[in-house]
């Protein structure tokens, strides 16, 4: 199991945004700014996000069936304080279905106010309270 990121927040600029994606090979978070992976963690909140889905790399995976890290969630690192207690909608991102990040509904979500990215199981949804 890896450490919340508390212990880890030293290595990043809380005034500039992180992008957070699924790191599958480790089973966890890795958590990146300015193009590189500053830590991983298990479980983070950020707030004022934007669900990013980059055009060509989701084009690859489904062209080749190859995963690759092309999907994220951009926003500033917020404590958990910040989005409690909020009603939360589970999000989801699946390349071979749709070309964005999707509620269970699956209509395109592509902002949220705060979001809880909480490993759990292999079909981790992430939580977002959105606007």
């Amino acid at each position: 199991m890896i450490d919340k990121y508390e212990n880890q927040v030293d290595c990043i600029n809380p005034d500039r945004k992180i992008e957070v994606y699924r790191n599958l090979h480790k089973d966890c978070w890795s958590v990146r700014q300015d193009g590189i992976v500053r830590f991983h963690c298990n479980q983070i909140y950020l707030k004022d996000c934007a669900f990013v889905v980059q055009p060509a790399g989701r084009a690859k995976v489904v062209r080749e069936k190859k995963k690759n890290v092309h999907a994220f969630v951009r926003g500033y690192l917020c404590g958990e304080q910040e989005g409690f207690p909020f009603c939360w909608d589970d999000i989801y991102y699946n390349p071979y279905k749709a070309g964005s990040f999707v509620d269970f509904e699956g209509n395109p979500v592509y902002e949220a106010k705060f979001v809880d990215l909480c490993v759990t199981d292999k079909k981790t949804p992430v939580l977002a309270l959105l606007e």
